[in-house]
């Protein structure tokens, strides 16, 4: 038997949010505000957490697992509620990974791990009833699961939740699988486990990136499957009566990170579904990609979305009331953000840019999108820690700060759809029950309106318009700190050189006349600065 030590868990302060300039955050519709702090936890996830419910936003502050804080903003009230989570077992700390929510319920579920081996915990929370059920799983494997479980409440009684199993073989060797898992917590009783396994064989890793049920009762799971550099993104339709498969495709998937949730999937009114990617072609070039199918799974259109010198890292999209698709598109650079609308039949609607840099996003199809970001910026461009957290409109728009342009371009894609056969055998998974869960109270938290005012990046520049032969420059008065891509083109008699950096040291050796052109991009557009400068003869100083 194993036995776990008792969980702490510190919570809950409540108080209001004064406005103590523009109404920024009394605006439900959409608001953006800063808490105090300095650091958000690094977690290796995009979507998965944070999570909302009950008109709610919840997140973690700061990184280590003796001081995380549990932190609820109530965006109806405007009030914020935070604890400090803290667990161990047998003398190894333990940190809160991920949430999920479920309205009907209004639960919270989380993930626990151990940095020691042979242990992963789920904590089921009916949040704020104070009603906790914890089970740890003990795996075959010699360290700790780790890898983000993907979770789905079918009813108030019953979770869905994947994670990755690992079979022993031989001596140190172990077959890599995809379990399910559905658990009765109300009873207690797991009703069914399987293990699926492509056809093939060859498989070595399984990650799912996202699993939800769709409006015909049955659930759809959707990850990619692969080793090396050979991946396969996958759709897997199946009961949640039984685990049985109905249908599975897959498609090209180059563009992997098992930390982070790259597929998503959405369903409109009449049970079409958008399944939304990043995409890496053979030359390593990024882009979005979504697609349509129909209740059948028909192939209806596939559509790529493109933004030079941008390469996304994630792009995701969700439904929204009037059937079109909310999506946010990013990158891992500065300014990185880029929000709009996608017509059911594929067409680009509106776009614009943000600021928030290396966000946590959550999409949610009845409030919009929320952000959290854990860097300010200053109107000058200069940057700072912080914790800012943003919600916009139902319709994905901001409108209390100004906002950055973006240009992108919406392009065929021609996705490579193919059948995979997949093997699912039953399975069993070990629980074992958590000790009781104590709430204490721990800290308050003021938030304030927050807006940037931040001017975007530009090419101007300043050089003399007049020197010597012989003499080396470099440009004055730049801003381009920000920007995505820089390219300076300098041209005179017997040069064309084109320099890829934010800055340049050339020497004009040549009299005659040059010119000195600065290109910069952000989120996808253009700009750029020409100087026309005159190079005398040596002899003529």
């Amino acid at each position: 038997m194993v036995k776990l030590h008792k969980y702490l868990f510190h919570l809950i302060a409540l108080f209001t949010i004064t406005c103590n300039t523009e109404t920024i955050c009394q605006n439900n519709d959409n608001w953006i505000s800063e808490f105090p702090g300095t650091s958000l936890i690094n977690i290796f996830s995009f979507e998965a957490f944070p999570s909302t419910f009950q008109d709610s936003i919840i997140f973690l502050h700061n990184s280590l697992p003796t001081n995380n804080n549990f932190i609820k903003i109530n965006t109806a009230t405007q009030t914020v509620e935070t604890n400090h989570i803290y667990g161990e077992y047998n003398g190894e700390l333990i940190s809160f990974l991920l949430t999920k929510e479920y309205k009907a319920r209004k639960g919270i579920v989380g993930q626990f791990y151990t940095y020691g081996p042979k242990l992963d915990f789920i904590v089921l929370s009916d949040y704020p009833n104070e009603k906790h059920k914890g089970k740890a799983i003990v795996s075959n494997w010699e360290h700790s699961v780790y890898e983000p479980f993907t979770f789905e409440f079918l009813d108030d009684s019953t979770l869905l939740f994947s994670l990755i199993d690992y079979t022993p073989i031989i001596d140190s060797i172990y077959k890599i699988g995809l379990k399910l898992t559905k658990w009765n917590y109300s009873k207690d009783s797991i009703e069914w486990t399987k293990n699926y396994l492509t056809a093939d064989n060859n498989t070595q890793e399984y990650h799912v990136s996202h699993l939800t049920k769709l409006s015909n009762g049955r659930c759809i799971m959707a990850g990619f499957f692969g080793s090396g550099t050979d991946f396969s993104g996958f759709l897997m339709e199946f009961s949640p009566a039984n685990g049985e498969i109905i249908r599975a495709v897959a498609f090209p998937q180059y563009d992997i990170d098992p930390f982070s949730k790259l597929i998503r999937i959405s369903e409109d009114s009449e049970n079409n579904l958008f399944i939304s990617s990043t995409h890496k072609d053979s030359q390593n070039n990024k882009s979005g990609i979504i697609f349509k199918l129909s209740p059948e799974w028909n192939l209806l259109w596939a559509k790529k979305i493109i933004a030079k010198n941008y390469s996304p890292t994630r792009f995701a999209t969700t439904t929204i009331d009037d059937g079109n698709i909310l999506f946010v598109l990013y990158t891992d650079k500065e300014l990185p953000v880029i929000i709009g609308h996608i017509s059911s039949n594929g067409n680009l609607l509106w776009h614009n840019g943000l600021e928030f840099h290396s966000p946590y996003v959550i999409l949610s199809e009845a409030d919009g999108v929320y952000f959290i970001s854990g860097k300010k910026y200053a109107p000058d461009g200069t940057s700072s820690p912080g914790i800012i957290v943003a919600k916009t409109t139902a319709e994905g728009e901001l409108t209390n700060c100004p906002q950055l342009n973006a240009c992108i371009q919406l392009e065929p894609f021609n996705i490579q759809l193919y059948p995979v056969q997949w093997l699912s055998v039953p399975s069993t998974i070990q629980f074992v029950d958590m000790d009781t869960v104590i709430l204490e109270f721990k800290s308050i938290f003021n938030a304030s309106p927050y807006c940037s005012n931040l001017q975007p990046p530009n090419p101007f520049f300043s050089l003399p318009d007049t020197v010597c032969a012989g003499t080396c420059l470099q440009p004055d008065s730049t801003f381009n700190r920000l920007a995505h891509h820089v390219e300076w083109h300098i041209a005179g008699p017997m040069t064309d050189t084109l320099i890829a950096d934010t800055t340049f040291s050339f020497c004009f050796d040549q009299p005659g006349t040059w010119t000195v052109t600065q290109r910069i991009w952000l989120l996808g557009c253009e700009d750029e600065w020409t100087h026309l400068l005159t190079v005398l003869p040596d002899d003529l100083h």
